[in-house]
């Protein structure tokens, strides 16, 4: 190759029949076809000129390839075999004008695929269908117009013209944290959807739960103070059922009621029921009447009239006029009550001594001390209405019981005295006898004992309690109780 000239202008040499394969990386002139041609090694490969046709293909035979051809007004043609006929065009600002041929077969002539014959398009005659072969597959494509069944497609946004097809319907969509499957109803004729915010008649319509804001109206929906439809298919209004029923007596049979009101004479106030809860059902059950009458109610004063009562508990107290407080008891009164107190009174008054009070046994009990102690258990209480009391020890059953003083040595000096409180009501000395260093004891009867009290009405308290002169003596009580008795 010569390169000279101001414009560098290439010389090749110039070879009949072109460069041989071999020599690999050689340009040249092939005076036969009047062609430049290139050897890779392998092959001579023409090289183009502004006046060759560029061709797409592989296949080596001229009849299988499509060439390009720039055609007037910068169009860009595809030409068949014969470089004459345009099977389509691309302008130069890019808009296609392509109107490609497709090979076409029939249903049962369709061509088998495989990998080298993937990425090409097919006709199929008998169904009108065009085919895309992907390798292992000749998959049908969809048309613009045509009427296809699409299956497994993914739509972004997708349109739907009206029957004008100058607008659109435009699907927006929100955003999901998780794929959701919107099934479509078996449908047994042709219908419509129904949208948010339009209005509609539905038809044949099941509501779960629904939810009613502001109002609702329609032919179902009766608003007739007198509620003279009586129809048991339409709804009633609130303003109808609230002046059906406060324009009089209405009869309602097998109602539950939840907390009613019932309005006072003036409709100020409410007497409101209130219940508790029930371990079961119960039955309240209203009397005959036989005249107009009131409820009874717990806690207010209420006089009642022919009235039994069974088993009646009666708190706290009673009174009334068929209760009568008379000490004396002189209405002697076969319908009427009398008090407690009032029985007390007229009982005390005719007996000679009711009001006895007796101690616990004292059991065998000593003491050396030369101070007064309490015999264990001589104490009693007792109340009276200001008559004298009779106090002193007692036997107990048919035990006879005993007070003693003893020594072993010489006489032995005892005391036995009663006290009302601190105050010393009866006393009284045992003595024992001794001979020699012989030991003697003396005792006496419990009933020994015994003294009178005069005082007046109250309540006290009476105990008994020994002591002997000398520390070398013993005082003694066995079987002893102490009694104080108001006489009459």
């Amino acid at each position: 190759m010569n390169v000279y000239g101001l414009l560098t202008m290439a010389q090749f040499q110039t070879i009949a029949g072109g460069p041989t394969a071999a020599l690999k990386g050689h340009v040249a002139f092939n005076s036969t076809s009047d062609k430049l041609e290139w050897a890779d090694g392998t092959k001579v490969i023409p090289v183009l000129s502004n006046d060759d046709h560029c061709v797409i293909g592989t296949n080596g035979t001229l009849a299988n390839n499509i060439r390009l051809n720039r055609a007037a007004n910068e169009v860009l043609q595809f030409l068949t075999a014969d470089d004459t006929t345009a099977e389509g065009s691309l302008s130069a600002d890019g808009v296609a004008q392509v109107s490609m041929r497709v090979e076409g077969y029939a249903t049962g002539s369709l061509p088998a695929t495989n990998a080298a014959n993937g990425g090409r398009l097919l006709y199929d005659t008998t169904l009108k269908t065009l085919l895309f072969d992907n390798a292992t597959a000749l998959k049908t494509l969809a048309t613009i117009d045509g009427a296809e069944v699409l299956s497994n497609k993914i739509l972004t946004a997708p349109q739907i013209n009206d029957t004008s097809a100058d607008h659109q319907y435009i699907f927006g969509v929100s955003e999901l944290v998780a794929d959701r499957t919107v099934t479509l109803p078996l449908l047994t004729g042709d219908d419509e959807f129904v949208f948010k915010d339009h209005s509609v008649t539905l038809t044949n319509k099941t509501l779960t739960s629904p939810v009613l804001n502001t109002g609702v109206s329609g032919t179902a929906i009766l608003d007739e103070d007198d509620m003279s439809s009586n129809s048991d298919t339409q709804l009633a209004t609130q303003q109808s059922i609230k002046a059906y029923i406060d324009s009089g007596t209405i009869v309602m049979s097998n109602k539950t009621l939840t907390l009613p009101q019932i309005n006072d004479t003036s409709a100020d106030h409410q007497y409101i029921f209130g219940v508790n809860e029930l371990a079961a059902d119960r039955t309240i059950t209203l009397p005959l009447l036989t005249g107009n009458d009131e409820f009874v109610f717990k806690d207010h004063a209420v006089t009642l009239t022919n009235k039994t009562l069974t088993s009646p508990v009666l708190n706290t107290g009673v009174s009334g006029t068929a209760i009568k407080d008379e000490d004396s008891m002189a209405s002697d009164s076969a319908t009427h009550l009398c008090t407690q107190q009032s029985i007390k009174a007229y009982v005390d008054s005719k007996t000679g001594s009711v009001n006895y009070q007796l101690s616990n046994n004292c059991g065998d009990v000593y003491t050396s001390n030369t101070s007064a102690v309490d015999i264990t258990n001589l104490s009693v209480t007792i109340t009276t209405l200001g008559n004298p009391v009779m106090v002193g020890l007692v036997n107990v059953g048919t035990t006879v019981g005993r007070i003693y003083a003893y020594s072993s040595t010489s006489i032995a000096d005892a005391i036995f005295q009663i006290l009302r409180g601190t105050t010393k009501i009866s006393c009284s000395h045992v003595e024992s006898l001794a001979t020699g260093a012989t030991s003697i004891q003396m005792s006496i009867p419990a009933g020994a004992l015994m003294s009178i009290d005069v005082i007046g009405a109250g309540t006290y308290t009476y105990k008994a309690q020994y002591f002997v002169t000398n520390a070398s003596y013993t005082a003694r009580a066995t079987n002893v109780r102490l009694f104080a008795w108001e006489m009459k």
